[in-house]
């Protein structure tokens, strides 16, 4: 029943991320993979009560404690979401690998540079969004800040990033493919 799967959910707290429902039985979810539909299921995503409401927004902008920046690297496989997922579905979407070629061992060196390149400067302009938020920064200064960045990184820190004005994907940057280098 599925009020009884979403009440069990919600006692498991966030061990749950919703139900699966198949014919008439409904089951907790860790949420790996997505509780997206198929045609064979019906799910039911858990969300916190008033997740939306400005007031709740406001009251907890103050608790924020930190954040996270996260890098999907599913593009780089050679199998599309590792087999979680049929492959149809990533190409509705626009989202199967195109890096695969990175994927051996032997191109460690070039999946280096291509994983910095999409991390670096975006990871440090989100730290620093976290570490001084200001609702009142507008694009073109995010662009600026993230260009001194990608310029500081590289000439002080050696940091491999994405050059200043340049954008960058699994393959290329500033539109050139990345090198091919070989690892041992």
């Amino acid at each position: 029943d599925l009020a009884a799967a979403q009440r069990r959910c919600i006692e498991l707290g966030f061990r749950c991320a919703g139900v699966t429902c198949k014919e008439i039985t409904c089951s907790p979810r860790e949420g790996d993979p997505f509780l997206g539909k198929s045609p064979n299921e019906e799910s039911w995503l858990k969300r916190c009560p008033d997740d939306d409401a400005p007031e709740m927004k406001e009251r907890m902008r103050g608790k924020l404690l930190g954040g996270v920046s996260a890098m999907w690297t599913d593009k780089y496989t050679y199998i599309y979401q590792c087999g979680a997922a049929h492959s149809s579905w990533g190409a509705k979407s626009g989202t199967l690998p195109g890096a695969a070629l990175m994927f051996p061992r032997s191109f460690d060196a070039s999946f280096g540079l291509s994983l910095a390149g999409m991390i670096w400067p975006r990871a440090a302009v989100s730290a620093a969004t976290l570490w001084r938020y200001s609702p009142s920064v507008a694009a073109p200064a995010i662009d600026e800040y993230a260009q001194w960045l990608a310029a500081y990184l590289l000439d002080a820190s050696g940091v491999a990033s994405c050059p200043p004005g340049c954008a960058c994907d699994e393959l290329t940057a500033c539109e050139r493919p990345y090198p091919v280098l070989f690892s041992e």
